[in-house]
């Protein structure tokens, strides 16, 4: 609730919003959904996109005033205004880790992913990015607080307040009123990341306030250490990056199924051309190429799934996070991730640290 001078709110209302004489005909200039999902995310009050909110969700942040309202005689009395009914938004949920909310049938090489099929990624873009607007790196939910990504995102500028976090995110150049945008509280990367080969190349980043899950914002599973995948599982990579080297980036999301490769064929590989894979790494992709991931794609997922029989359900996990290659999809290189399983001790000092 909101106390005022009303004579002093009605002149501030109309004055900004341009209600055209009438304090009662404020309205959006947003969709209501994407409005609804700023206000839950507390940036109708405070957080570096407020002053934009304010200018464009009056309504659903409550700066409308209803017509069956009683106010005092006297404009130097004050009066209580409550904000206007929000419309409904998808249900917030407590999903189990790794599961979709909305089903459909079954990069470089890959093809457009549809809307909601992958639920934990994370689109993370540079305020100042020239190159691909709308598109800086991707990461992975894993779970309400806190996203996992790639260091060598984040090296060469490691201030918090230069990126920002869509959830939910799938046109890149349109939206559809479901994404969550959030601010970094907290950047950190992987305290033994050596820029010099990506060892380690792991950060975490921590919302400004918590997800909201649903339908199409979820979390990736972790690993634990009794998982294993044998080698040759197919798994799936996802992300904006380049549609080949040297090419356009794409608006829509990207998936391309990979399978996984033997650690040492992919160390002997890397090796002829000076490159090492260390254990804190694993590799995925295709002999002939083909498929990879590519510039744009880093930090991203990839998750390998587990079906329960008993739910009739898949269980994706967080496998691997894009890190680096060699060109993209050149035929008898693979993609390299940082493996999660191996680095899970140093994501779980983070994120279960009490603040």
């Amino acid at each position: 609730m909101i106390k005022l001078n009303i004579f002093m709110l009605v002149f501030w209302v109309c004055k900004i919003w341009q209600c055209n004489g009438s304090s009662e005909k404020c309205v959006n200039l947003e969709n209501d959904k994407i409005c609804l999902n700023w206000k839950i995310q507390g940036f109708c009050q405070k957080g570096p996109f407020k002053n934009r909110v304010l200018k464009t969700c009056q309504k659903t942040c409550g700066l409308c005033v209803k017509k069956n309202l009683t106010t005092a005689t006297s404009t130097t009395q004050k009066t209580t205004l409550v904000s206007s009914t929000a419309i409904p938004d998808e249900k917030a949920i407590q999903p189990s880790c790794g599961t979709k909310g909305i089903s459909h049938s079954r990069i470089v090489g890959g093809k457009n992913a549809k809307e909601g099929d992958w639920p934990w990624q994370v689109n993370i873009d540079y305020r100042y990015n020239t190159g691909n607007p709308g598109h800086h790196c991707g990461g992975t939910l894993i779970n309400e607080e806190w996203v996992l990504s790639a260091a060598h995102c984040f090296y060469d500028n490691p201030d918090k307040n230069d990126y920002w976090l869509k959830l939910g995110e799938h046109d890149i150049k349109k939206d559809n009123g479901w994404e969550q945008l959030y601010s970094i509280k907290e950047l950190l990367l992987h305290p033994q990341y050596e820029h010099n080969g990506f060892h380690y190349d792991l950060a975490l980043l921590r919302l400004n306030s918590t997800a909201k899950l649903n339908n199409r914002v979820r979390t990736a599973c972790l690993p634990g250490p009794q998982l294993t995948f044998p080698i040759g599982t197919e798994c799936f990579i996802t992300g904006w990056g380049l549609l080949q080297e040297y090419g356009d980036a794409p608006a829509i999301l990207q998936q391309a199924k990979v399978p996984l490769i033997n650690q040492n064929k992919c160390i002997v590989a890397f090796n002829q051309l000076n490159f090492n894979v260390t254990q804190e790494m694993l590799c995925a992709g295709y002999d002939t190429g083909k498929i990879d991931a590519c510039a744009g794609d880093s930090g991203g997922p990839l998750v390998c799934k587990v079906s329960d029989l008993k739910k009739k359900t898949d269980i994706w996990y967080l496998w691997g996070t894009i890190s680096w290659g060699v060109g993209c999809a050149r035929k008898g290189l693979y993609g390299v991730f940082s493996n999660t399983k191996v680095l899970r001790s140093w994501i779980d000092s983070v994120v279960n640290k009490k603040y």
